[in-house]
């Protein structure tokens, strides 16, 4: 096995300490006794006993599991039949570009709506820094 360089190691363990240490923070004032603010007053699990008391919370997990359920079962029929059929069908140049185009505008569209959200907010912020 080779043994990456010190730096590329060191830059690794900076992004996943980066990616994950506010996760940490979270899970760990999730049960301080306090309401609000980083002071810490205790351990408590009464805000997750609130939290599964609370109907409406339950009603909206349980909607948010069957849709992750549906669509994680549709997508993965879609998916494994697209891909049997590039694979094995001998498609015209065409299909196969409009298959590739099918199969990346999932992953481009939040992009490409960001993008232009972004383009709308900072044409009004100058608009609105202009117009004061």
């Amino acid at each position: 096995m080779k043994r990456s360089h010190p730096m590329i190691t060191a830059m690794a363990m900076f992004t996943m300490g980066f990616l994950y240490l506010p996760l940490a923070a979270v899970a760990v004032f999730s049960v301080n006794a306090t309401r609000y603010g980083l002071v810490w007053r205790g351990f408590t699990l009464d805000w997750y006993t609130k939290l599964i008391q609370n109907e409406f919370i339950l009603e909206a997990a349980w909607n948010t599991l069957v849709l992750a359920v549906v669509s994680t079962l549709v997508a993965t029929v879609l998916g494994t039949v697209l891909a049997i059929g590039m694979d094995r069908f001998p498609w015209s140049r065409r299909t196969n570009t409009f298959l590739d185009l099918v199969l990346h505008i999932p992953v481009v569209i939040p992009d490409i709506i960001l993008a232009a959200a972004l383009v709308v907010v900072i044409f009004l912020a100058r608009r609105l820094r202009t117009a004061s």
